[in-house]
């Protein structure tokens, strides 16, 4: 059994994904797992709150990058409204894959990554243009890495 999780930034705890993930405080963190026969689906998740030193503008801002011991650090996915083009690739270098989305409720998102449509919009492009069908990060091609 694989586990992937996935962090949702959004404005308020539970609210609408956030407009800017480098400004986002609170994450909601859901668990997906795929078992052997590649199924896929939830298994958990929770709420959590960024002190004011862990956000990830701060974060990505420092050197070197360490995501160690940060409370983000397990996470793979990060699901937002907005990104730049510099935090993406910082993510990336550490192994994590952000993607913006237009969606704005985190649980349809995350039904929309696991059944394999939802949309992310490349960042050079994120005033509407979008880059095919595709659960991000599960390598369906989706465009935006």
């Amino acid at each position: 059994m694989r586990k992937i999780l996935v962090a949702v930034g959004t404005g308020r705890p539970g609210t609408r994904i956030a407009k800017h993930a480098g400004k986002s405080k609170y994450f909601l963190i859901y668990e997906i797992v795929q078992d052997d026969s590649g199924v896929i689906s939830l298994n958990d998740k929770k709420q959590i709150e960024l002190r004011d030193d862990e956000i990830l503008h701060e974060v990505l801002h420092r050197y070197p990058l360490n995501f160690q011991g940060h409370p983000l650090e397990e996470v793979e996915i990060i699901i937002t409204g907005s990104i730049g083009a510099d935090a993406l690739q910082k993510l990336y270098y550490m192994g994590k894959r952000a993607y913006m989305v237009e969606e704005k409720d985190p649980d349809v998102a995350i039904e929309k990554l696991i059944n394999g449509t939802l949309r992310a919009i490349a960042p050079e492009h994120h005033h509407g243009h979008h880059h095919g069908e595709g659960g991000c990060g599960c390598g369906s091609g989706c465009g935006c890495h």
